[in-house]
């Protein structure tokens, strides 16, 4: 997702990426961008090693799979992230399971059909529809909660406290911030609590303004 180049090729049905996160906020952001590209765009670009570069319908239904507790940087919570289902699964299933179940389940186009047929009769609407709305359950609250800046967790922990105040001084914020690193077991000298860091974490629902005072 970093490089120039596509290792997918397009006109494809289900695309998976494995393990997109690098472990840095700020190129995951830029990874995000493009992955949003790729989700929502009707027609994308795709630009193969040594190829030219070609236009391709977006037909794909992508998977983005990974072990990790941020296994992809998604907006603040604040934004929606429309585009985005998340699912959390269990281990990996054994080699004999895995066998069993391709054997029984898949190698006879009966069961194909029928689950097909199941799906039609109990989402009847499904085929007719031009959006799918995104799902929201607690994994994906959970994941937007890992994904969310400390300036963000901090004005949130503030609203909960003093739900009537809607504006405060950076004088008063950073009085607060400490108290707030306390009761939540941070340290308020960590480089992620610097001004500029807490300010690049903030998303639109928090806004600072300079004011000039007499």
């Amino acid at each position: 997702m970093e490089s120039s180049f596509d290792s997918y090729a397009g006109n494809k049905l289900i695309v998976e990426f494995k393990e997109v996160s690098s472990g840095n906020k700020h190129n995951d952001k830029k990874i995000l961008d493009r992955i949003k590209s790729f989700v929502g765009e009707a027609i994308i670009t795709v630009r193969a090693l040594y190829q030219n570069a070609k236009k391709v319908d977006n037909i794909a239904w992508f998977h983005l799979s990974s072990n990790h507790q941020v296994p992809v940087q998604l907006d603040s919570k604040h934004s929606g992230n429309r585009r985005f289902t998340v699912i959390k699964t269990a281990g990996a299933l054994d080699t004999k399971m895995a066998e069993e179940m391709n054997h029984i389940t898949f190698k006879d186009k009966r069961n194909i059909q029928g689950y097909i047929a199941a799906l039609y009769q109990l989402f009847p609407d499904i085929p007719r529809a031009t959006t799918y709305p995104a799902l929201d359950n607690a994994e994906k609250r959970e994941l937007e909660n890992n994904c969310e800046g400390v300036g963000n967790q901090f004005f949130e922990w503030f609203e909960e406290k003093y739900p009537h105040i809607q504006k405060i001084t950076n004088v008063e914020k950073n009085k607060l911030l400490q108290a707030y690193c306390i009761e939540v077991g941070e340290d308020y000298k960590d480089i992620k609590f610097k001004q500029s860091n807490f300010d690049i974490s903030l998303s639109h629902r928090y806004e600072k303004k300079k004011v000039w005072i007499r």
